[in-house]
């Protein structure tokens, strides 16, 4: 199924919840966050999380979220590398099936 129509459902929204707090975690940890940029990134999460109905709305929420707070950059880039790689998937394998269809039979 392409990623483009997946649900945004809990299992994803648990994975990135999980993401963004590892991620809050390391800011704290190596100081590239304060305690006032953690509270506002958090509330703004918290807000805006059940947002995404989709993979594309999903995408669309982490680069919001790293664009006022580049410390989810490497969030974002995580969930962009799975969603490309999944529309690649696709991609390929329609291909497959139309080069497949167009085959002279011997």
């Amino acid at each position: 199924m392409d990623q483009n129509s997946q649900v945004f459902d809990e299992v994803l929204k648990k994975d990135v919840k999980k993401n963004l707090v590892d991620a809050i975690i390391l800011s704290l940890q190596t100081k590239r966050m304060s305690f006032r940029e953690m509270r506002e990134s958090a509330n703004y999460i918290l807000d805006n999380i059940d947002s995404p109905k989709n993979y594309s709305d999903l995408i669309l929420f982490l680069n919001e979220l790293k664009t006022e707070w580049p410390q989810y950059s490497n969030v974002s880039a995580l969930y962009k590398n799975k969603f490309y790689k999944e529309k690649e998937k696709v991609l390929i394998n329609r291909l497959s099936s139309y080069i497949n269809s167009i085959k002279p039979t011997n």
